[in-house]
């Protein structure tokens, strides 16, 4: 049975390999794509989250201030006091 040469069967094999690895770190790139846009998502919907609360936040801090301006009038109030400041 006729064979190739040495060195020609050595180059096969050594391009054979840098393709495997070339396929693996496609593979494991491709892998840690999909795991940090899993990672975004999860962080996007925590972060919608806090937005819905800081608009209730705000929502409330409205209702307070319109309520010490009816009880107080439009002066202003030290918030480390609590001491009306006319």
């Amino acid at each position: 049975m006729k064979k190739i040469t040495e060195e020609h069967f050595q180059e096969i094999q050594k391009l054979r390999e840098n393709l495997l690895e070339v396929i693996y770190s496609i593979g494991e790139l491709h892998l840690n794509k999909l795991m940090l846009k899993k990672q975004i998502d999860e962080i996007d919907s925590v972060v919608l989250t806090l937005e819905n609360k800081f608009a209730e936040f705000q929502k409330d801090e409205m209702v307070l201030y319109k309520t010490l301006e009816e009880t107080y009038g439009s002066n202003s109030i030290n918030l480390d006091t609590g001491e009306i400041v006319e």
